[in-house]
């Protein structure tokens, strides 16, 4: 994780703004260059915003910068991303105390276990809609991530999902266990699928 925040550092700090500088510098180009290769500036500005665009996306990804202003605005920002990219009709809800500080740890955990969670909806759950319920109580902060997609049959041991290349779940449940917290899944064939991780306050 502090690789992944010093890459996205590098990129926003380094590459970004030379990409942009260089942007502004095609813009200056244009306005003085002849008419005939105009046409040729813009697809260049064109490509340039795409690349920026790109870029801002890894950086989000690898460390999205709401997380450093707290776990409610990084989901906030995640949903939108997520939503902006799918056809998914997407809603949060926050409960409790926003205002509590939440361990850093803790928080970095609910927020990659949301993202894996709403990627395995994307790939596998083929829903129309996904909710997500953030509670942060006074002992413990749960997370709810519930789709109406096609669910599944969940096994009585979540490692025999492995056998069938299912990582995504097992990885949810070791991401938990790195910061004491539990996951607990509910799904139904034809009934959608509830993803809910505990994860008690230090």
């Amino acid at each position: 994780e502090q690789e992944r925040k010093h890459v996205a550092r590098e990129l926003h700090d380094d590459i970004i703004q030379s990409l942009v500088g260089i942007k502004f510098h095609v813009y200056g180009l244009q306005d003085s260059q002849a008419i005939e290769i105009n046409g040729e500036i813009t697809q260049l500005k064109e490509q340039l915003g795409h690349l920026i665009g790109q870029t801002r996306r890894i950086c989000r990804g690898l460390r999205p910068p709401a997380l450093d202003l707290g776990l409610v605005p990084a989901l906030r920002s995640l949903i939108h991303d997520t939503r902006s990219s799918s056809q998914l009709d997407m809603r949060l809800s926050v409960y409790g105390d926003q205002d509590q500080p939440l361990d850093e740890d803790m928080a970095l955990s609910l927020f990659r276990f949301t993202q894996e969670a709403l990627a395995n909806v994307q790939k596998h759950a083929d829903a129309r809609s996904v909710t997500v319920r953030l509670e942060i109580g006074s002992d413990e902060v749960s997370l709810v991530v519930k789709d109406d997609g096609g669910g599944f049959v969940v096994p009585e041991r979540l490692g025999n999902l492995m056998k069938k290349n299912h990582f995504g779940l097992v990885g949810l449940r070791e991401r938990l266990d790195l910061v004491s917290g539990t996951l607990h899944i509910r799904s139904t064939l034809g009934q959608g699928t509830e993803l809910e991780a505990r994860v008690p306050r230090k």
